[in-house]
């Protein structure tokens, strides 16, 4: 007040310090309550895929963070280095990248909402690092493995039929992801053609249905349930649930699902991991290695451009890339 040369009092002090403070000052929340508030709002408005990526972020972070009252203040450059050194012990590069993704998501929108400073913002200095950016192996299966996968025995081990038939529908009606076989209805099935809409782009499809897929299909017609619903496989096996009930039940049976495939690889001589997905990889890398152009490809699976679906695609193995070379003049 003296710079800008003017009277004042003490009065006139105890006001103007107590209007910056005010100007200045952050509203109080810890990382874990503002991490929570975000999952009850994704949770409230449906969204529970993204609420339980949101849980398993805030869970990882507090193994690692021993202080549950830990403030947005507290994280710097060096606190997310040792975070990230503490993921890599137990987690895939790919795992990493969505926990430190999540967590600046929720940084920036703590300074939004006014829970934390730019100033003190973090991810300035730090950034994915590069390591975290490699793509993941694709894994498809060649034409052999999966000739090798219908070999399976649901005769000896029955218990393992479902997630067979599934997995070769899936494949059959162009890599179906298995949220979207959970729901499909029998309303889905008109003159020997499958109609749906991909939960994860809201895309229409109209899918012809080949001579296995409709066996396929056949043998859930008869399928015992206990109680009548309009669901065609066997994951939604009740009426009336609610919509947090069925994304329970989905992601329950997509578990059981994943680890009954790897127990048909290891069954089959199959030396690879099986998930829900290499369906899907497979259906496409099966059409590029019988010269299904990639823009055809792309449009089968309903992707955004021919650059996700080179995604999907497995490089072709070495003597096929020899092979190309011996044609040179």
């Amino acid at each position: 007040m003296e710079a800008e040369e003017v009277d004042y009092t003490l009065s006139d002090i105890d006001t103007r310090f107590r209007n910056y403070t005010e100007d200045n000052k952050i509203k109080s929340i810890s990382v874990k309550d503002l991490f929570q508030q975000r999952i009850d709002t994704l949770n409230e408005a449906g969204n529970f895929n993204y609420a339980k990526t949101i849980k398993d972020s805030m869970t990882s972070l507090f193994k690692f963070e021993k202080n549950k009252d830990l403030r947005f203040k507290d994280i710097d450059f060096e606190y997310l280095v040792r975070y990230e050194t503490f993921l890599a012990k137990t987690c895939k590069n790919s795992s990493i990248k969505i926990k430190m993704i999540d967590l600046r998501t929720l940084y920036n929108f703590a300074i939004n909402s006014g829970y934390a400073k730019k100033e003190h913002y973090p991810f300035k200095s730090y950034s994915i690092q590069k390591q975290l950016k490699q793509k993941a192996r694709k894994i498809a299966l060649s034409e052999e493995q999966f000739a090798m996968f219908k070999t399976f025995d649901c005769g000896e081990f029955p218990k393992y039929t479902n997630t067979y038939k599934m997995f070769l529908f899936s494949y059959y009606v162009g890599g179906m992801n298995f949220k979207d076989m959970a729901f499909l209805e029998w309303d889905n099935i008109k003159d020997n053609r499958l109609y749906y809409t991909r939960s994860k782009t809201g895309r229409d499809f109209n899918v012809p249905l080949r001579a296995e897929a409709l066996e396929i299909l056949e043998y859930y017609r008869s399928y015992v349930k206990p109680e009548p619903v309009k669901y065609i496989f066997p994951v939604i096996l009740k009426n009336d649930l609610t919509e947090k009930q069925l994304f329970g039940r989905y992601r329950r049976c997509l578990k059981i699902f994943n680890i009954n495939l790897k127990f048909i690889a290891e069954q089959t001589g199959i030396d690879e991991s099986l998930t829900s997905y290499v369906s899907r990889h497979s259906f496409a890398t099966h059409l590029k290695f019988n010269n299904v152009s990639a823009d055809v490809i792309s449009q089968i699976m309903g992707h955004s451009s021919v650059a996700v679906t080179n995604s999907y695609l497995k490089d072709f193995e070495n003597d096929i890339v020899d092979d190309a070379f011996s044609k040179l003049a």
